[in-house]
């Protein structure tokens, strides 16, 4: 029988403390424990719960990053009465939300980027689809100029509250755009058209780097289009392997994160974006659509859903873990 030595080349090392930084698959001997242990990494990730949101929700805004985020709106998809708009904004600071100031109207399927403290929300439906642009700077909401065309349901991407880009969306089905803008800070200027029009789509990276991935047909049909933006077009890259809509996103137009979302019965599927293709990473513990998704690849926050979800989760990609052998 072979032992470990001619297999992996090499005895188990002892050691009086666990390694710095193992490598997968390593193998020592812990003297001061007596134990034997190991290092494995799980390359899919894996989602942990996070704090509640104080009023569940879907079809909201979303900014920022997993230790430091905004939730922006929404539909509370309960009664009284059922499907009702929101202008409730909560604050996530790694653990809790906290309700802080509300949007000036109460929108769901609405859009937002930027960060925690300056952020930008757009379009909406209340009904109907509205223009409405409003800024944030960490402690209050300002209307600004509206978008050119009044939608709803589109994906958004930006750094801050005077750098923003949205495209698509509705209202849903019959009548879907492709069309793009951005914002800098003064003004919204049409860009180029999406290649596939489509509402419910996610978005996320800046205003001059961004990705368009998931979205629905004028027949309510879920897509697995993807469109990258340069800053000047949008070039149809490799599919979803889920074909899906109304889903989260997080990361950059180069390491991005797709999770959740209908298709057209909610999906807890999670895949990741290299650059070139779409990997299935550790999914969501629930399959949910409509939530919102901020962060970045290796560091993601889902949270909110449909119908009226209040539950968070954090996703780390990669997950690394010590393990100590048990022998019997």
């Amino acid at each position: 029988m072979a032992n470990y030595k001619d297999i992996h080349g090499a005895l188990i090392e002892t050691v009086s403390s666990d390694p710095d930084n193992p490598v997968n698959g390593q193998v020592w001997y812990n003297s001061a424990e007596q134990k034997l242990k190991g290092f494995k990494e799980n390359p899919a990730g894996s989602w942990a719960s996070g704090g509640n949101l104080n009023t569940g929700r879907s079809l909201m805004g979303s900014a920022g990053i997993q230790t430091a985020a905004l939730a922006v709106g929404g539909d509370s998809n309960s009664p009284p009465p059922p499907g009702r708009d929101l202008a409730i904004v909560e604050s996530y600071n790694g653990s809790s939300w906290t309700e802080i100031t509300d949007l000036g109207s109460s929108r769901r399927r609405i859009s937002a980027a930027g960060t925690q403290t300056s952020a930008i929300a757009a379009g909406g439906f209340e009904p109907p689809s509205v223009a409405k642009a409003e800024t944030w700077n960490g402690s209050s909401w300002t209307e600004v100029n509206d978008l050119q065309q009044a939608r709803s349901s589109t994906g958004m991407a930006g750094a801050s509250n005077t750098s923003a880009l949205i495209f698509g969306g509705g209202p849903p089905a019959g009548d879907v755009t492709a069309e793009t803008e951005s914002y800098d800070g003064t003004n919204w200027t049409e860009l180029s058209d999406l290649n596939t029009s489509g509402y419910g789509s996610t978005g996320t990276g800046i205003a001059t780097a961004a990705i368009c991935f998931d979205r629905a047909s004028t027949s309510d049909a879920a897509q697995t289009v993807v469109e990258t933006w340069n800053g000047s077009a949008w070039t149809e890259v490799a599919n979803l392997n889920t074909p899906r809509y109304y889903s989260g996103g997080a990361g950059t137009s180069t390491a991005a994160l797709c999770f959740g979302g209908a298709s057209p019965s909610n999906v807890a599927n999670n895949e990741a974006w290299n650059g070139s293709a779409w990997t299935e990473v550790g999914d969501l513990s629930t399959a949910i659509s409509g939530n919102g998704g901020e962060g970045t690849q290796a560091s993601a926050l889902s949270f909110g859903g449909s119908p009226g979800v209040n539950s968070t989760e954090e996703f780390t990609y990669p997950v690394e873990t010590t393990v100590t052998f048990t022998v019997s």
